[in-house]
């Protein structure tokens, strides 16, 4: 896209250098204030997509539970918020 933009005397180089290191600095500055929070909740995953939940997705949402209750070790669900509760 910039040697399609650059070609046609839309944009420089250097103003494409620039468009790229500040987007590469905003992710980066994104990814360092997330990491350390507490995730949402694991229901939410379910809860916020649909205003009635479809069937198929109630049983994900079983499936998943059962599978956590399953392997509890192998994940790191005290990253969630009341990530323990997923489990009740």
């Amino acid at each position: 896209m910039d040697k399609y933009l650059t070609k046609r005397g839309l944009i420089t180089p250097e103003r494409t250098a620039e468009i790229r290191l500040a987007a590469k600095n905003a992710v980066r500055d994104a990814l360092k204030n997330a990491i350390g929070q507490v995730h949402p909740e694991i229901d939410q995953l379910f809860e916020e997509v649909y205003d009635k939940m479809p069937k198929h997705i109630e049983e994900q949402r079983d499936q998943l539970r059962a599978h956590l209750r399953k392997y509890p070790d192998e994940y790191e669900l005290h990253k969630f918020k009341n990530g323990k509760d997923f489990l009740n």
